[in-house]
């Protein structure tokens, strides 16, 4: 049912929709996006140099920037994946009259005195056959959620420990990949304690997160999300523990809860000066490589190793956080072990070993049962729909795996492509000769490069599978120990290590 809110918005713009869109339309994104940028800098410096009344000022002068509130009504309305997920206000915007009419309704309050709304709870399905719980928040609370974001995160960026990579800006799980190798090529440190926090998101203590957040201005309002609740089929529950996965603020409430690893396990760090800058050495037993709630712990022994849990108890429970039984063991790198979506394993060579770094047996699976599944679903009405399916698919799990040796396994699923698109096309023409299918649909492909002879394509619209071998390897490089977009400090290093500006990192 829609909300009085939400019909108080749309009613009140409906004779003013032409003068709202231009006025949306004429908005000078760059020079908000940048002046939001200014501030942001401003506060990580600040947090740096350990002036914490000025990041509070400049905190409270972001949250109540105007250009704030444009540029997360933007973000929720228009870039964000759930833009067309609507929260228990049903309201979903979609035209940019609405967006402006959004943002005048907004500007009447204190972004201070808003009172949320439960989060109204969906399921998405996970790998492991069970399905994970999301909380979609009302399109206000999304939006508030991003503007406390635009504060919160650079103060935190200046702070973050160097391991943590999962949803933070100019790191990913490249970086991750890159780490890795570099620590298990010097066989330093070849015991890998895997672990995984158990429900982390459902887990997480209200009260280690509020602790962390210190003097934030915006810390009461955070408290009321936490404790918002959530309704599943018109049944409202409280919530006393955990960040809702689905809101936008969520993913930095649990990097900051997670923070203080490497504290917990006694890792130090000793500076060096370097051709362009300073790198950073852990000449600690341990090193600790964290992506949001999935990390490992590289030891120097197994006897390291079996003591990484009992360091680590403290730490886990201040955070309310236990480890996942069937998902954190103690390996060898000669076994090899899989960590986002990539097994890790040293392979020995009559000469010498190498570390190699290939996709996973279930993401190999998985990709596999994915393709069959689009496959099995095509018929020659709709051979175009189903290879443009086909295609999205190919792509984005063949540019993940380029950042990992996986050259023979691009060729193995491009025949395993080949094989099972002739059987299906066998399904269609069960009457007809192999020659005859082949002939009909397998051409030489239109690839400006690669000429391959036996590419299946839709004999009506010309369009043609991409085969995975035609993505190039292309191996990441690890960002700087604490580097971030939101220092000036590093800037020329982003700029040489991305080709991109920290600016274009955060906003491009």
């Amino acid at each position: 049912m829609k909300t009085e809110y939400k019909l108080n918005i749309l009613q009140s713009v409906e004779s003013d929709e032409e003068m709202l869109d231009k006025e949306w339309k004429s908005l000078k994104w760059n020079s908000i996006k940048y002046g939001i940028f200014k501030i942001q800098k401003r506060i990580c410096k600040a947090e740096k140099e350990g002036d914490y009344r000025k990041v509070n000022k400049l905190s409270r002068l972001l949250l109540n920037d105007k250009r704030s509130l444009l540029y997360s009504i933007y973000v929720v309305t228009k870039k964000n994946d759930g833009k067309r997920t609507s929260g228990m206000d049903d309201m979903i915007v979609r035209e940019d009259y609405e967006r402006m009419a959004l943002f005048y309704k907004l500007s009447e309050y204190k972004i201070s005195l808003h009172n949320p709304k439960p989060v109204r709870r969906i399921y998405i399905p996970k790998k492991n056959g069970k399905k994970r719980p999301l909380g979609i928040p009302t399109i206000a609370d999304r939006i508030y959620q991003e503007i406390c974001k635009l504060a919160l995160e650079p103060i935190w960026e200046a702070k973050f420990e160097s391991i943590s990579y999962g949803f933070r800006p100019n790191r990913g799980a490249g970086d991750v990949i890159d780490k890795i190798h570099r620590l298990t090529c010097t066989m330093k440190r070849p015991y890998i304690f895997e672990g995984d926090f158990k429900s982390c998101f459902d887990t997480l203590s209200h009260e280690h997160i509020l602790d962390k957040l210190g003097n934030f201005p915006l810390k009461k309002l955070i408290k009321k999300w936490l404790e918002a609740g959530y309704l599943e089929n018109d049944v409202f529950y409280k919530t006393r523990t955990g960040t809702p996965q689905g809101g936008i603020i969520s993913p930095l409430l649990a990097n900051i809860a997670l923070h203080g690893m490497e504290d917990a396990l006694g890792i130090k760090y000793r500076r060096r000066k370097c051709r362009d800058g300073y790198c950073y050495i852990n000449e600690s037993k341990y090193a600790v490589i964290r992506y949001a709630d999935d990390f490992i712990v590289l030891c120097e022994s197994l006897e390291d190793a079996n003591k990484v849990y009992e360091l680590l108890e403290d730490y886990l429970k201040d955070r309310g956080l236990t480890l996942a039984p069937d998902k954190t063991k103690i390996t060898h790198i000669d076994e090899g072990f899989d960590f986002l979506g990539f097994n890790i394993k040293r392979y020995k060579g009559a000469d010498k070993s190498r570390v190699l770094i290939k996709a996973s047996k279930d993401n190999i699976k998985s990709f596999k049962k994915k393709a069959k599944d689009i496959v099995r679903n095509c018929y020659p009405n709709n051979i175009e729909k189903s290879i443009k399916r086909l295609n999205y698919l190919i792509n984005g799990v063949g540019n993940y795996w380029r950042m990992g040796s996986n050259k023979r396994i691009f060729n193995d699923m491009d025949n395993y492509l080949y094989e099972i698109l002739l059987r299906q096309a066998k399904r269609w023409h069960h009457k007809k000769s192999v020659g005859w299918i082949v002939n009909k649909y397998f051409k030489i492909s239109n690839h400006p490069i690669y000429k391959w002879k036996w590419t299946f394509t839709d004999p009506k619209s010309g369009i043609q599978v991409d085969r995975m071998s035609w993505i190039k390897i292309r191996y990441p490089k690890c960002a700087r120990h604490k580097s971030t977009p939101y220092d000036e400090e590093y800037e020329d290093y982003i700029i040489n290590h991305r080709n991109r500006t920290p600016f274009e990192c955060l906003y491009g």
